[in-house]
């Protein structure tokens, strides 16, 4: 960047600069568990996904120490007398059901609850007792964390990411305006590139018509995300199916701007060699057809 930023700007571009490195690093969490070991261990693959681990496994997470048992599992056959079941009439278990409960020893039925605590609450409200299983503990944490997210995308990193992309397309406007070639050139790309994140975040950034052809087409292969086609900005194919909103960002409009413009800056990339896209379009095209991956 020039020394073309206030000391007001550079301050206010340090704290949304400061805010979307906390992006990057919280999606980095994901990766927080690693596969390596150390030297001294030894695994012993059995011919399936399962491994025998002998030694201290050694990672960056947790240390895993495997433990002996002299314990060998087993269950004798038995059977289940249905008829002294008590609590299936009340739960509105049919006759197929309790047929399936004696052969096969459970029974699936649809169910029109919304989350898997709201079968416990209504097991409390009948006065039937309850099989608390671990899937439900995790999944009350994973509706927790999503909660949270949801909380900070909106609250803080939605209103942070829109002041960096305006500090950062005001920098290229002034670069554009004061610079020679190549470098205008270039400054003319990022700012149409900022320009296309802001006006995905629901603003409306005000850009030279050198600038504007470009967001304008950008932005019409985003909205009508079709698949691949090449970038008018950058000039590689990109896929413009990926900047359809999914999971809990279809709640709401300011979560489904702060997708696509998330979207947007991370899958987007300043090459510097025509190498690098090519490796680039390899890699996707060896997916499976993205609208199997929504």
């Amino acid at each position: 960047m020039s020394g073309g930023l206030s000391k007001m700007h550079r301050r206010s571009f340090l704290k949304a600069l400061g805010a979307a490195g906390g992006i990057i690093i919280s999606s980095g969490a994901w990766g927080c568990i690693t596969r390596s070991m150390d030297e001294s261990a030894t695994t012993k693959p059995t011919g399936s996904m399962l491994y025998t681990i002998t030694a201290k496994t050694k990672g960056e997470f947790a240390d895993f120490m495997p433990m002996s048992s002299t314990v060998t599992p087993s269950l004798k056959d038995y059977t289940v007398d249905v008829s002294k079941l008590t609590g299936l009439d009340r739960m509105g278990v049919d006759d197929a059901g309790k047929k399936a409960l004696a052969e096969k020893f459970f029974y699936l039925v649809p169910s029109s609850d919304a989350q898997i605590y709201d079968v416990y609450k209504g097991l409390g409200k009948a006065g039937l007792p309850a099989f608390v299983t671990t899937d439900s503990v995790l999944h009350a944490y994973h509706i927790l964390f999503d909660y949270i997210l949801r909380m900070l995308e909106v609250q803080r990193f939605s209103p942070d990411i829109v002041s960096l992309s305006k500090l950062m397309l005001d920098e290229s406007m002034a670069q554009m305006e004061s610079a020679a070639e190549p470098v205008k050139t270039a400054a003319l790309k990022n700012a149409a590139f900022f320009a296309v994140a802001l006006t995905l975040l629901g603003e409306s950034p005000s850009t030279p018509s050198s600038v504007n052809g470009m967001v304008r087409d950008e932005l019409a292969l985003i909205n009508a995300h079709e698949g691949f086609a090449k970038s008018p900005i950058f000039g590689y194919e990109e896929d413009y199916s990926q900047y359809v909103p999914r999971g809990h960002y279809t709640r709401n409009e300011t979560l489904k701007k702060y997708f696509m413009a998330m979207m947007w800056y991370g899958r987007m990339m300043f090459a510097s060699s025509s190498r690098m896209i090519q490796g680039r379009l390899k890699s996707r095209h060896a997916w499976p057809s993205s609208s199997r991956w929504r």
